[in-house]
């Protein structure tokens, strides 16, 4: 029974760690996308134009705003798998 147990506390974290990696590349995403478009928005201020300085404005406005939400998601995120670490951790030593 003891080994059943052990794979078990080895596949749950190992669980957790995947889950970790998986939040810093969605992380990276939202990052990735807020640039792009941030700089979408300055290439366009640069076009001369109403409607492209209004366009770049408004990217460069939703970047910031996919910015902030990336971050917040990767804070939610970690928050609850380390609560869940440390919550297995406190059922292991039982």
């Amino acid at each position: 029974m003891e080994k059943v147990s052990k794979e078990t506390e080895v596949r749950d974290r190992l669980a957790l760690e995947r889950t970790l990696l998986a939040n810093e590349r969605t992380l990276l995403a939202y990052v990735r996308t807020a640039l792009a478009m941030v700089g979408g928005g300055g290439v366009l201020q640069l076009g001369g134009h109403d409607w492209t300085s209004k366009l770049g404005w408004l990217l460069i406005l939703l970047g910031s705003v996919t910015l902030g939400f990336g971050f917040y998601r990767f804070s939610v995120v970690l928050t609850r798998v380390r609560r869940e670490k440390s919550e297995s951790k406190t059922l292991s030593d039982d």
